[in-house]
C-alpha cells in the first residue's frame, strides 16, 4: 500500500472555531454546525444493497 501506511505522513491541523468564523465572514450562518462524514451516504448504501441482492439473485441459476 506503499506511502499510505507511512507513519510519517503529514497531519494537518485545524480549527473549527476558526473555520466557522470565516464561515459566517463568507455569508454562510451555521449555528451548531459539526462536520460528518456519514451525512448522507443512508441512501446510496441502500441502494448498493439492493442493487448488490439483486445481481446475485439473477447469477444464481434455477433449478
Amino acid at each position: 500500500m506503499g506511502i499510505w501506511c507511512n507513519p510519517d505522513i503529514i497531519v494537518y491541523d485545524y480549527d473549527l472555531t476558526k473555520t466557522k468564523m470565516f464561515m459566517e465572514i463568507a455569508g454562510f450562518d451555521i449555528p451548531n454546525f459539526t462536520p460528518s462524514i456519514n451525512g448522507n451516504l443512508y441512501p446510496l448504501t441502500l441502494i448498493l444493497a439492493v442493487a448488490v441482492v439483486i445481481i446475485l439473485f439473477k447469477k444464481k441459476p434455477s433449478p
